[in-house]
């Protein structure tokens, strides 16, 4: 999941800013962004609005998912300001 995440950043697939805004949803058998897995229709996905572009896009994680983006995309905004 890490490695897929961190691809995903630098191939600016996934933002690298902060999310504005984070809100839980029942699952429609959306695909995670992070890791392109299926997030099962029965569980919880948390969808994260961000502002990556002019517009607010969705982005959909596992709630593993989240917290490893949010992690990787700081590690790589703090090497960027080394």
């Amino acid at each position: 999941m890490r490695r897929s995440i961190r691809l995903n950043l630098h191939s600016g697939r996934l933002p690298r800013m902060q999310a504005v805004d984070i809100c839980v949803l029942a699952s429609r058998g959306d695909t995670c962004d992070g890791c392109g897995e299926s997030i099962g229709a029965n569980g919880d996905v948390v969808s994260v609005w961000s502002v990556a572009t002019r517009h607010w896009v969705p982005i959909y994680f596992h709630e593993i998912c989240l917290q490893i983006w949010d992690a990787e995309r700081i590690a790589l905004d703090q090497a960027r300001m080394a």
